[in-house]
């Protein structure tokens, strides 16, 4: 019996030993200690903060650049200019750090191609900022997709201690939201709106925040008066004669969760802002002259963004009962970029008819062309 037992107690130090070894290689090492990422806080603001990792945390990744720590944080800036037109021109910057405030510009910058793909999601948390519900109900244009610029300064508390930091770079991506159909701007009297813009990080996480919002404004736009939500929350470091409102924000405590902005916008839905840099043109039409009765064919239009923005454009093409029922398509153009649009089209009868091509951009007609069609 006792040879047995001594065989057993071999046999199990013989498989504690092969799963201690196996969990050397194929488990990362556990750190020594744990840093505290500089964002988000929920120690009060008089403290250095306690830090809990913020939503805008990126997790470890092997195709990192050599040299970069296997967590880091990015820092978020929003900045906001206010325009009479009842649009918002929202500028997102963001830059990334170390978990104790380090800058990792220098040896992140390039990473264009894990950052980038959350471009939508910078947009989409753009809108957050006038909507819960952003697909319904926000009319948005995208005015610059996401990339890195060396020249941008970003902005944030490192030690909790109310100084904020400069940071050179930042990843930035630029957007204006239209307000005509925004439920977080209410009309008071004529012209005279509140807006309401919410952090979206405090409303999916109470330890998280934006570290710092600057609201801008422009043309004849007139700030009648702001406040917060909660009432507690800090005030802006700047008054609204010096033609800015600046909220640092060094922790969730101090963070706002609404910033309520009372402004005058004369020209309220006109937003001739977003407008100007978009245009389009139907640079051409290739559709015969003659065609034969019932037989099928497709004519197509080539359209060009002409303007400064990319987006979606429709082209409608409409034309008498007899040759074609109305048909739409839309399409996605970069700036400079052309794109062929192909219709089928059935004559049913003799005679002559016309086909109307229309170019919109939402429901702004940018560009229209007609050609007479013989049916024989």
């Amino acid at each position: 019996m006792k040879k047995e037992i001594s065989a057993l107690l071999i046999i199990l130090a013989v498989v504690v030993g092969f799963l201690w070894f196996y969990k050397q290689i194929h488990l990362p090492p556990t750190p020594t200690s744990s840093p505290t990422p500089p964002s988000p806080a929920t120690a009060s603001p008089t403290t250095p903060s306690t830090i809990t990792p913020s939503p805008t945390t990126i997790p470890p990744s092997p195709t990192h650049p050599t040299g970069v720590p296997e967590n880091w944080a990015i820092l978020l800036n929003v900045l906001i200019t206010l325009k009479d037109d009842g649009v918002a021109v929202i500028e997102m910057r963001q830059h990334p750090i170390t978990l104790d405030g380090g800058d990792l510009w220098p040896v992140q910058k390039s990473l264009v191609r894990e950052i980038g793909e959350i471009d939508r999601d910078l947009i989409k948390e753009s809108c957050l900022l006038f909507s819960v519900n952003p697909k319904e109900n926000v009319n948005y244009v995208l005015l610059e997709p996401f990339h890195a610029d060396d020249s941008l300064e970003t902005f944030y508390d490192k030690n909790s201690d109310g100084v904020f930091d400069e940071y050179k770079g930042a990843w930035v991506t630029r957007i204006a939201v239209i307000f005509t159909e925004s439920p977080n701007v209410k009309e008071i009297s004529n012209k005279t709106f509140e807006i309401y813009i919410d952090d979206f990080y405090t409303k999916q996480n109470p330890a998280s925040w934006i570290d710092l919002v600057n609201i801008t404004w422009s043309g004849e736009t007139e700030i009648l008066g702001y406040s917060v939500i909660p009432k507690e929350a800090s005030k802006p470091k700047t008054t609204i004669s010096q033609g800015f409102l600046l909220w640092e924000n060094s922790n969730s405590i101090q963070a706002p969760d609404t910033y309520i902005i009372k402004a005058k916008l004369p020209r309220f839905g006109e937003y001739p802002y977003v407008l100007k840099q978009v245009k389009g043109e139907i640079e051409k039409l290739n559709t015969p002259s003659t065609i034969k009765q019932t037989v099928r064919i497709v004519i197509s239009a080539t359209v060009k963004n002409i303007g400064e923005i990319d987006g979606d454009f429709t082209v409608l093409l409409q034309g008498s009962k007899e040759l074609t029922p109305e048909q739409t398509q839309i399409i996605y153009l970069k700036p400079g970029e052309e794109r062929i649009v192909k219709f089928p089209v059935f004559p049913r009868m003799k005679g002559r008819w016309n086909l109307h091509f229309s170019l919109y951009y939402r429901e702004h007609l940018l560009d229209e062309e007609t050609k007479e069609i013989t049916v024989t």
